[in-house]
């Protein structure tokens, strides 16, 4: 009898862990994924009752929904969020552009986004009429207002390194400041992401004064960035396969849809 006992405890015992086994295995993920992010609507950024919102924020949970992975997100600096990663002592980020060197540290999702930016005017300023970097030069001198950290694309981040005589670049720490001096002929272009800088001029309720020109600059596309020192394969190609499915079964068309650009 008894050991019959043990021979039942044994298989339910065995039974137990194979269930236990299971649980585990659904998901590649043994911890939390640290998601480290800064304010930049209306890709990340916290609404009034503190809860993450944004598009990239939206296309995120729903990859991790699908990994059956968390996410413990944690505001940072943007340089300290690639500094982190680099070290593994943050796991992922979004909206990030490729580069070769972030490619060293770095594993990067397939793209899900398309990025473009516009130069931005005053309403009634109508000069502005050029459709190449050529033909801006020639419209001299022009004031533009960039912010310092970001990324243009690789041609105007070049243009931008050594500008032509008629050209001055004018540096400014935020985005919001960039506005401000546009709006009140500081500068007279802007540089700026399409969408972040729509939804900037919106909440400083600038929309009747400011607007970006119609020819987009293809900048590259957004990623997402993987820590390689703590995050494993397995993990990295879940969320790949899952990015995938997002875009056959339309989920990521319809998030994206959430956030065209409003015009006034």
């Amino acid at each position: 009898m008894m050991v019959s006992r043990c021979k039942v405890s044994a298989t339910l015992c065995a039974l137990a862990l194979g269930v236990c086994s299971s649980l585990f295995a659904a998901s590649p993920c043994l911890r939390p994924l640290i998601v480290g992010w800064d304010t930049w609507p209306p890709y990340h950024f916290k609404d009034e009752k503190g809860r993450m919102q944004g598009l990239a924020v939206e296309v995120l949970q729903a990859l991790a929904k699908r990994v059956d992975c968390p996410l413990q997100f944690a505001q940072m600096p943007w340089k300290r969020t690639l500094n982190e990663l680099a070290q593994g002592k943050a796991d992922l980020a979004m909206e990030v552009l490729k580069t070769p060197e972030r490619e060293r540290t770095m594993l990067f999702s397939r793209a899900y986004r398309p990025s473009n930016v516009h130069f931005f005017v005053r309403k009634k300023d109508g000069r502005w009429s050029f459709n190449t970097l050529a033909e801006l030069s020639k419209l001299g001198p022009v004031a533009l207002g960039v912010s310092r950290g970001d990324s243009y694309g690789v041609a105007l981040d070049q243009w931008l390194k050594t500008p032509p005589a008629g050209v001055i670049v004018d540096v400014a720490p935020t985005m919001a400041i960039n506005l401000i001096k546009l709006q009140h002929g500081r500068v007279d272009l802007l540089l700026g992401d399409l969408l972040a800088t729509q939804a900037a001029i919106y909440d400083l309720k600038l929309a009747d004064e400011l607007a970006p020109l119609a020819q987009e600059w293809p900048t590259q596309e957004a990623y997402f960035a993987f820590s390689r020192v703590s995050v494993s394969q397995p993990v990295f190609q879940a969320f790949q396969q899952a990015l995938e499915d997002l875009i056959k079964d339309g989920t990521l068309k319809q998030i994206q849809q959430r956030y065209l650009v409003r015009r006034p």
